[in-house]
Protein backbone atom coordinates (compact mmCIF):
# COMPACT_ATOMS: atom_id res chain seq x y z
CA UNK A 1 0.00 0.00 0.00
CA UNK A 2 0.99 3.59 -0.53
CA UNK A 3 1.82 5.52 2.68
CA UNK A 4 -1.34 6.43 4.57
CA UNK A 5 0.06 8.39 7.51
CA UNK A 6 -2.37 10.51 9.54
CA UNK A 7 -5.37 8.30 8.71
CA UNK A 8 -7.21 6.15 11.26
CA UNK A 9 -8.86 2.86 10.32
CA UNK A 10 -11.26 0.81 12.43
CA UNK A 11 -11.04 -2.83 11.37
CA UNK A 12 -13.60 -5.35 12.60
CA UNK A 13 -12.82 -9.06 12.66
CA UNK A 14 -9.14 -8.19 12.83
CA UNK A 15 -7.91 -11.29 14.68
CA UNK A 16 -8.50 -13.69 11.78
CA UNK A 17 -8.97 -13.98 8.05
CA UNK A 18 -9.23 -10.96 5.79
CA UNK A 19 -9.71 -8.53 8.69
CA UNK A 20 -6.41 -9.67 10.19
CA UNK A 21 -4.50 -9.15 6.96
CA UNK A 22 -6.13 -5.78 6.29
CA UNK A 23 -5.25 -4.55 9.81
CA UNK A 24 -1.63 -5.64 9.42
CA UNK A 25 -1.17 -4.09 5.98
CA UNK A 26 -2.79 -0.80 6.98
CA UNK A 27 -0.50 -0.57 10.02
CA UNK A 28 2.58 -1.40 7.97
CA UNK A 29 1.62 1.32 5.48
CA UNK A 30 1.64 3.88 8.32
CA UNK A 31 -2.03 4.04 9.25
CA UNK A 32 -3.38 4.23 12.78
CA UNK A 33 -5.33 0.99 13.19
CA UNK A 34 -8.01 0.33 15.78
CA UNK A 35 -8.68 -3.39 16.03
CA UNK A 36 -12.38 -3.72 16.96
CA UNK A 37 -12.52 -7.20 18.50
CA UNK A 38 -14.28 -9.42 21.00
CA UNK A 39 -11.12 -11.23 22.08
CA UNK A 40 -8.69 -8.57 23.27
CA UNK A 41 -6.09 -11.13 24.37
CA UNK A 42 -5.83 -12.50 20.82
CA UNK A 43 -5.53 -8.96 19.44
CA UNK A 44 -2.74 -8.03 21.87
CA UNK A 45 -0.89 -11.26 20.98
CA UNK A 46 -1.12 -10.36 17.28
CA UNK A 47 0.12 -6.82 17.90
CA UNK A 48 3.14 -8.18 19.80
CA UNK A 49 3.94 -10.55 16.93
CA UNK A 50 3.52 -7.87 14.28
CA UNK A 51 5.70 -5.43 16.25
CA UNK A 52 8.45 -8.08 16.58
CA UNK A 53 8.28 -8.89 12.85
CA UNK A 54 8.33 -5.16 12.01
CA UNK A 55 11.30 -4.21 14.23
CA UNK A 56 14.02 -2.47 12.27
CA UNK A 57 11.87 -1.48 9.31
CA UNK A 58 10.82 1.90 10.63
CA UNK A 59 8.69 3.39 13.36
CA UNK A 60 6.66 1.04 15.58
CA UNK A 61 3.27 0.09 14.21
CA UNK A 62 0.44 2.33 15.44
CA UNK A 63 -2.19 -0.20 16.53
CA UNK A 64 -4.63 -0.27 19.41
CA UNK A 65 -7.43 -2.56 20.55
CA UNK A 66 -11.08 -1.69 21.17
CA UNK A 67 -13.26 -4.29 22.87
CA UNK A 68 -16.61 -4.67 21.12
CA UNK A 69 -19.12 -6.35 23.48
CA UNK A 70 -21.64 -8.81 22.10
CA UNK A 71 -25.29 -8.16 22.83
CA UNK A 72 -27.84 -10.91 22.38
Amino acid sequence: LAPINDLTFIVTGSTSGIGREIARQLAEAGGHVVMAVRNTNAAHDLIRKWQEDWTGRGLPLNIEVANIPIFS
